[in-house]
């Protein structure tokens, strides 16, 4: 999923565990609204830095040193892509989406942001959420791509789509005769 996830896992972290401190410091959430106490408290470290996490886990206190890592970029910051005459935007796939669409670590393509209800990828079947790992035959890893494809697309009648949505794979055709006829 991220190697994030990873570095701490090797470094001894579960799921499960309860972080008493980061390098002495206690860690002091005690109430829902604290949830960003602890990731505050990482991004006052720099990347590269090994922290000592101590830990409560099955009864016990441990101490786990982990090697701290860049946090990936939000998706407010990945580049997008409006697709005005088909009436669509489309992202490359934030960390988070990874996360909470349950993809798999090795899933490329990007990321359906918006689909105008009623506009044309919404009537062939695309979705906010969807991921697009193939377009007019091609795979798809970044956004540069995804344009590059739709460009290719233009002068045919049909673009179709493999998109990834939750956990299932289908085709999308978008209809591109009505644009082309426009003036």
């Amino acid at each position: 999923m991220a190697a994030c996830q990873h570095k701490a896992e090797a470094a001894g972290l579960k799921v499960g565990d309860v972080v008493l401190s980061l390098d002495g410091t206690p860690v002091s959430a005690r109430r829902p609204e604290d949830t960003d106490v602890l990731a505050r408290q990482i991004r006052q470290y720099r990347t590269g830095t090994e922290s000592v996490f101590s830990i409560w886990r099955e009864g016990q206190t441990l101490n786990v040193t982990v090697m701290l890592e860049e946090q990936p970029r939000p998706a407010a910051e990945l580049p997008w892509w409006n697709e005005s005459q088909l009436e669509f935007s489309a992202r490359e796939i934030a960390f988070d989406d990874r996360v909470r669409l349950q993809l798999p670590t090795d899933t490329t393509g990007v990321l359906v942001e918006s689909a105008v209800p009623a506009g044309w990828a919404s009537l062939a079947g695309l979705r906010s959420d969807d991921v697009i790992e193939l377009a007019g035959g091609k795979r798809i890893t970044n956004l540069e791509e995804l344009k590059e494809a739709r460009a290719d697309a233009a002068e045919k009648d049909w673009w179709v789509l493999l998109v990834r949505r939750r956990g299932q794979t289908l085709f999308v055709e978008i209809n591109l005769k009505p644009i082309q006829a426009q003036p």
